[in-house]
């Protein structure tokens, strides 16, 4: 899901404490006009309520996004606990948030029981260290690279079975991972990280990071030191 990028600037903003990270719809606007240039990596289910979304529920999102960066959003811990959430913190976007859950699920019931405890697994393992990353954001980004690591490997290690039963319940996110360009650069600088690389000591890292990953996405003026 595209749009979760912008969660990622939040994160990637957070790394160091001399950014300051504030969001505005022209600068959602932006985004969403680059990601409809690479709509066959997006699911149909997310692209529907992105091109169906009123300046009210984009300003609302903004705000929502904002909110997350200030830890001002309650704690969840898991998607359907985040689901609920939106719908309360932020009722315009929650109808949205719902739709798009609702989907999701319908394909993950599809799913092998080993893709399903793929997907499980690293869903716990997300919202575990998105509770780190409420607490310390220092120690969340110490930990960012053997994580990312750790599912790089997991994804690699996927039985034949369990990626076909992946790709046929998501095959745009699937496309995305064996065809986007931008992708297989960011993975391949990923994959040659020492397990132990310290974001929080090492800008220049995060800074290529964001640049493979996300930098296509996210206007310039959306980070300023």
């Amino acid at each position: 899901m595209r749009l979760l990028l912008v969660s990622v600037l939040v994160l990637g903003a957070s790394a160091f404490p001399t950014v300051n990270f504030t969001l505005t719809v022209d600068m959602l606007n932006k985004m969403i006009e680059q990601i409809k240039t690479e709509s066959q990596y997006v699911p149909s289910y997310v692209m529907d309520q992105i091109n169906s979304a009123t300046e009210a529920e984009k300003q609302q999102f903004v705000d929502l996004m904002n909110r997350i960066y200030k830890g001002e959003f309650p704690p969840v811990s898991s998607t359907q606990q985040f689901v609920e959430t939106v719908e309360k913190e932020a009722p315009l976007i929650g109808p949205k948030a719902r739709a798009i859950y609702n989907s999701y699920m319908e394909r993950y019931n599809n799913l092998t029981p080993d893709a399903k405890q793929f997907v499980t697994t690293w869903e716990n393992k997300w919202f575990e260290a998105m509770q780190t990353f409420r607490a310390d954001r220092q120690a969340f980004f110490k930990d960012m690279i053997g994580m990312t690591k750790d599912l790089l490997t997991d994804i690699k290690n996927l039985k034949p079975e369990t990626w076909a039963s992946l790709k046929q319940q998501f095959p745009e996110q699937v496309k995305a991972w064996e065809e986007c360009p931008q992708f297989k650069a960011l993975r391949a600088f990923m994959d040659n990280l020492p397990r132990n690389s310290d974001l929080t000591k090492d800008p220049e890292t995060l800074n290529k990071i964001m640049e493979l990953g996300f930098k296509k996405y996210i206007p310039a003026e959306a980070i300023q030191a």
